[in-house]
């Protein structure tokens, strides 16, 4: 269901930068269509990593208080924990000049 209603969605916002700088601020079909990007592409890691990553992601980004984190520091380091989240980051953001 998520990937049929990714493709027949044309939402305003498609990057991930969009979705951190703007959450609650997309229209409701904006943001489904963002949690079935989520959902597909949490499938896509599960074929290959099953649980694995989670426990991969806990040693990498443990609980300290502090700054958080920017949106492309945390990419970069997931990419390196899973490679594809990059590439999957670019595949999002050009759809954003083509679905206006």
């Amino acid at each position: 269901m998520s990937e049929a209603f990714v493709q027949g969605t044309h939402p305003e916002h498609t990057s991930l930068g969009d979705f951190e700088r703007l959450y609650s601020g997309v229209s409701p079909m904006n943001y489904g269509w963002y949690q079935g990007q989520f959902a597909l592409r949490a499938a896509t890691v599960y074929s290959t990593e099953k649980f694995g990553l989670l426990d991969k992601m806990k040693a990498a980004f443990p609980f300290a208080p502090g700054p958080r984190l920017a949106p492309a520091d945390v990419l970069r380091r997931v990419d390196q924990l899973s490679p594809g989240f990059a590439a999957w980051d670019q595949q999002l953001t050009p759809a954003a000049a083509t679905t206006k």
